[in-house]
This record gives structure tokens, sequence and C-alpha cells, in this order.
């Protein structure tokens, strides 16, 4: 049975550019991204996007519409991505992980929720309906929640609140933003002391 994550405590951790790595002489519990979630209702604006080279008026940006949309799937593999990177242990997502008690498993089940969202964007060539080469800036604020498999219950509930700016056309489209703002989450909550002194077995950790 998958667990249901409750909501997080207002615990706003520091930004950080880089992902602190596992120390050599530490250890990472086994971890897995479990839920990535949306609370920001569904046609609500949350930003706007310009069009042209010179970013003339074009539309607001509405959420979970049009061009620019979240991908979930994304968010799961920069996750196990940049934490792999760093050292720690990130179990692969499978359907069945909650259903094979027999087989080694997550420590740890990880949840993040999007809470708040906006956007300044402008894509070159969008009246077009080109939105590969964007630029703009994107924030974001995300609760995170660590679910203990042994404890059965939501042991850590933080917030993370950033995002990046863009000053420059870049190819990639709104992924390549999404998946740099992400990054940026990803390191504020893998960085927490809060995560750490869970996941960490050794000189950190223990």
């Amino acid at each position: 049975m998958v667990p249901s994550f409750v909501k997080a405590r207002e615990i706003v951790v520091s930004p950080q550019t880089e992902l602190i790595p596992l120390p050599a002489d530490g250890q990472s519990r086994h971890i897995a991204f479990s839920k990535f979630t949306f609370s920001i209702p569904k046609g609500q604006v949350w930003g706007k996007i310009k069009a042209g080279l010179l970013c003339g008026p074009f539309q607001p940006l509405v959420w979970d519409e049009g061009k620019i949309r979240m991908d979930k799937d994304s968010f799961t593999t920069v996750f196990q991505t940049e934490l792999e990177k760093a050292g720690f242990s990130v179990i692969a997502r499978n359907d069945r992980l909650f259903d094979e008690p027999d087989r080694v498993a997550a420590d740890y089940l990880i949840g993040a929720t999007i809470v708040e969202a906006s956007a300044k964007l402008c894509a070159a060539w969008a009246s077009f309906g080109d939105f590969d080469q964007i630029k703009g800036d994107i924030e974001l604020a995300m609760e995170w929640q660590i679910y203990s498999r042994q404890q059965r219950r939501v042991v850590v509930a933080i917030v993370s609140r950033g995002g990046i700016e863009q000053a420059h056309f870049t190819k990639g489209g709104a992924g390549g933003l999404f998946n740099e703002v992400f990054k940026t989450h990803i390191h504020q909550f893998a960085n927490s002391p809060q995560f750490r002194n869970l996941i960490v077995v050794g000189k950190e950790g223990d």
C-alpha cells in the first residue's frame, strides 16, 4: 500500500547552489522518491509569457494548460540523478515497490508538492508556436516529506523556496528551465540537516 503524506510544517531551509556530497566516511540509507504532486488549482494564472526577440506581450500562463507544463516524470529523474551523483543510495521507482516486502526496499520514501509557483518567461518564436528558445525566471515553493517505512509515518516535513533566472534565450524549452529550478529545490532539501540526520549514517549523520 502506498503511504499517505500529510501537510508539511513550515520549516524553510536555506538555498544552496551545490548539493553537498555524501562524506567519504559516511553511508546512505536507502531512499526512494514516491510522490510528486501539485496543490495549485488547474486553470489558475501563475505568470505570463511574452513572445519575440523583444519580448512583446503574448499571453498569461495558466497552470497545467498550454505549452508550459511541469513534467512529473522529469522531476523524479532529476531527483534520482542529483542524489546519486552526490553518493546517496536511491532505489529506482517501481510500480510494485510497496507490494514486495521481501525485496530490498527503501528505508525512507520521499514526497514533494508544489504549493506556490510564479513565472515571467519569454519565448523567442512563441508567436509561431515554437517554445524551444526561452528565457525568464521561475519561482517555486515546495513542501517535502520523508516517510519512514519502519515507523509507518512522516518523520520529517520541510519547505523549500527559490527559483532560477535565465537571462538569455536557451534551447530546451520550459522543460530545461523547470529542471534547473528542480535542482535548486532538490539541493536545498538534500542539504538540510533534517534530511542528512536521517539519511547519512556515519560521522556526519550519527
